[in-house]
């Protein structure tokens, strides 16, 4: 029936044949010099013929450019035993696929959609790490907060340790944004943030070593909040010969008013 139907030029029918019998290359080529729109739909029947996720997931997605199936729950939720196919991806493969197809405007917004999905699914690091790659900042530091308040209530860390920990999270996060070009004006501004920073300040200023190396950190927000900017002023004042050359002066954290004296 092909060869007839090649023979004829009914290049539709002879495309259509042989992807019925299995022959999905034979039917693709043939499609291909039957044009476009005969190219497309036999490609289209090909994808719905099939049963494999993984060639209706991916490869289908990256045909179409639409990846979004990869980021959907239930591409990503774990297969019960013996019950229906095994999933197309894993969310290290998704984030791969993501990166590979598409540009940082489409990207970041899919990636988040998937840390989004990956939170429903209670996968917490997971979606940590999809929300640090779509600069996410609010996401990124609510989750890591909870994180470090639910190990404070189980006492598996005190707190101290939580908040040292978050600040290390914290620095290391706007130095990322700051390598890949990103603006930090979110992270600056965002209370969490700026708690942490004033918080660890009051265990950081017993001696000159330390102060000097967390002013370093205080002037890491450019518009850092009230409490930060006093605890600045408060540490660069009770040692300011320390500073000399390794701290800049910061600025006052108070409005200047002139009082004229009649």
């Amino acid at each position: 029936m092909i060869k007839k139907n090649l023979m004829i030029g009914n290049l539709q029918y002879a495309a259509e044949v042989a992807l019925k019998c299995g022959r999905s290359a034979e039917a693709l080529l043939i499609a291909e010099q039957g044009g476009e729109e005969l190219y497309d739909d036999i490609k289209q029947m090909y994808f719905q013929m099939h049963k494999d996720p993984f060639v209706k997931v991916v490869v289908q997605g990256i045909c179409d450019d639409d990846l979004s199936g990869l980021t959907k729950i239930e591409s990503l939720a774990p297969q019960v035993l013996g019950q229906g196919p095994p999933n197309p991806v894993n969310w290290r493969e998704s984030l791969a696929y993501l990166f590979a197809y598409k540009d940082k405007e489409e990207r970041n917004p899919m990636i988040k959609g998937l840390g989004d999905n990956l939170l429903k699914m209670r996968e917490i690091s997971a979606a940590i790490v999809c929300y640090i790659l779509s600069q996410s900042v609010y996401e990124v530091l609510d989750l890591w907060k909870r994180r470090a308040l639910h190990a404070m209530s189980n006492k598996e860390m005190t707190r101290e340790q939580c908040l040292f920990d978050l600040l290390q999270k914290f620095v290391l996060f706007r130095l990322a944004l700051e390598s890949c070009g990103s603006r930090t004006g979110l992270l600056e501004a965002n209370e969490d943030f700026n708690t942490v920073l004033a918080e660890v300040g009051g265990y950081m200023t017993s001696s000159e070593e330390a102060a000097t190396m967390f002013m370093r950190f205080l002037l890491l927000p450019a518009q850092p909040s009230h409490e930060v900017a006093s605890l600045k002023d408060r540490i660069f004042q009770a040692h300011e010969y320390a500073m000399q050359g390794r701290a800049p002066r910061p600025p006052l954290p108070y409005q200047i008013e002139r009082v004229r004296v009649v």
